[in-house]
């Protein structure tokens, strides 16, 4: 079985560089060792049964990776089956072997189904953890009830998550801040803008100290890295403004700071290139170069600042200006 766990991850990087063909090869040897293992399990005594568990959880995620639903769906409840009768008196291992069952229901759309198995592991984890929090059943009925269009119900279970991470590592966590922000984005589906601006700008602020973390910390690579995994965060706060309220003067404004800051941050992230280079040349390129970070650094202390009120003009202007002459640099 280890054997076929190596050969479905093989099969896995083919089918992600697009070689389907050696990865269809791969898989197929992966399902041969699989299948051999889980008849060897129910042919050989098991007094425990933990062997046939094992042999039996293993075929399941194979064919459940493999979207093969017709074998994936009977040994995925085989498997909870199994749990429950190895541990009978533990609710909460019973109940988080319905998790993939729940996870393939959801992908096929049976989402009562994976409702009813989500919500017994809620109910056994909240009473595994002795005190109600922000838990993992909570936060996978959010997304079940996300993709079902109740987004009431998925507001209730976002919030509930978002309170424990709160109570648990703080209001400026970075994930506490993602729930906040998908509570923003629940609210402007239901047609709540006010709500939503509220709830985004206050998650937006606590990413944008992050961010502002790692740029005076990390190296040049670092620092891009984390602001492409953070970009999703402004097209949420540019679509709640075109999308969702395109006459709001604040989603406007919101939207608007949140652009000017990332532009001001990838200033900054382009620091450590300068430095190296400025070591490697000659006494008039390194002036100019000079010249190009000054005007850079201007630039982006420009922008991270934004417009003073009254003088958006103004500050277009200067914007524009410092612009043309790093282009002309």
């Amino acid at each position: 079985q280890v054997k076929g766990t190596y050969l479905m991850m093989i099969g896995t990087v083919y089918t992600y560089n697009k070689d389907l063909q050696t990865a269809e090869k791969y898989y197929g040897q992966a399902e041969r060792i699989y299948d051999t293992a889980l008849a060897k399990a129910r042919r050989d005594p098991d007094p425990g049964g933990w062997v046939l568990s094992m042999a039996v959880m293993q075929s399941a995620m194979f064919y459940q990776q493999r979207k093969h639903w017709s074998k994936a769906l009977p040994l995925l409840k085989e498997s909870m089956a199994l749990q429950k009768k190895q541990q009978p008196g533990n609710t909460m291992a019973a109940a988080s072997g319905g998790i993939s069952l729940a996870r393939a229901y959801q992908e096929l759309g049976k989402l009562d189904e994976a409702r009813t198995l989500l919500k017994e592991f809620r109910t056994a984890e909240m009473k595994w953890l002795g005190k109600k929090r922000g838990s993992s059943g909570s936060m996978l009925l959010a997304d079940l009830e996300h993709q079902a269009g109740r987004y009431k119900q998925s507001l209730k279970y976002y919030t509930e998550v978002a309170a424990g991470y709160a109570k648990s590592f703080g209001p400026e966590h970075p994930t506490t801040a993602f729930l906040v922000e998908r509570q923003a984005s629940l609210n402007w589906a239901m047609g709540k803008t006010k709500v939503a601006l509220k709830l985004l700008a206050k998650a937006l602020a606590v990413i944008e100290r992050q961010i502002s973390l790692v740029m005076h910390t990390g190296n040049e690579k670092d620092k891009r890295n984390f602001l492409s995994k953070s970009a999703f965060h402004l097209d949420v706060a540019v679509s709640l403004h075109t999308r969702g309220a395109p006459k709001n003067q604040s989603a406007a404004q919101l939207a608007l700071q949140l652009i000017l800051q990332r532009k001001g941050r990838i200033l900054d992230a382009m620091a450590d290139t300068f430095s190296a280079l400025h070591k490697r040349l000659s006494e008039g390129d390194r002036k100019l170069l000079e010249e190009l970070a000054s005007a850079r650094t201007r630039l982006s202390s420009l922008v991270l600042k934004g417009p003073p009120d009254g003088q958006e003009a103004d500050y277009a202007r200067q914007v524009a200006e410092l612009e043309q002459q790093v282009r002309k640099l």
